[in-house]
């Protein structure tokens, strides 16, 4: 499948699991006030990684139609791409410290872990491969850290209410 059908679909599919946190918060039944803190951040970490695949989905062609070429492209796209996901990495940490949640899970950290994975294959992408499989690579990490916190969520709301 050429590049340009996958990240359509992929853009598509981040859509998808965006709207699904409104299914979340029906299923849950209460307000987003009412949320403990776990539940917030893995809500905030769903929309954020869908809206990051579907903006990083898109990008290659906001970069081509803007007269950007060949490998150019993908070496600019990985670094903005990269640069952001960095940033992303960042703040969950520092986050973490704040809310008092380090260290975090294991799960937590290997997701972190692959995160930073992913930046390191972004920066190597911009100064050497300058192809869009890696970049690819960063889009399908977010929809996959989307449907990770989507799982978490709904799993906790299907929950029986402790008595």
């Amino acid at each position: 499948m050429p590049w340009e059908s996958a990240l359509t679909a992929t853009a598509e599919v981040g859509i998808g699991i965006a709207g699904f946190s409104g299914l979340f918060a029906a299923i849950a039944r209460r307000s987003p006030e009412s949320w403990g803190p776990r539940e917030q951040v893995t809500l905030e970490v769903l929309v954020l990684a869908s809206g990051t695949a579907i903006f990083a989905s898109l990008l290659p062609f906001l970069l081509l139609e803007s007269g950007v070429r060949g490998r150019s492209c993908w070496a600019i796209g990985s670094a903005a791409y990269g640069a952001w996901q960095a940033g992303v990495v960042a703040m969950r940490i520092r986050q973490s410290l704040r809310m008092g949640t380090w260290p975090l899970p294991p799960s937590a950290l290997a997701s972190l872990f692959i995160a930073g994975v992913v930046v390191v294959l972004h920066g190597i992408n911009v100064f050497l491969v300058q192809a869009p499989w890696p970049f690819m690579v960063g889009v399908y990490h977010q929809l996959l850290v989307a449907f990770v916190a989507f799982r978490q969520l709904l799993s906790g709301a299907l929950r029986p209410p402790a008595a």
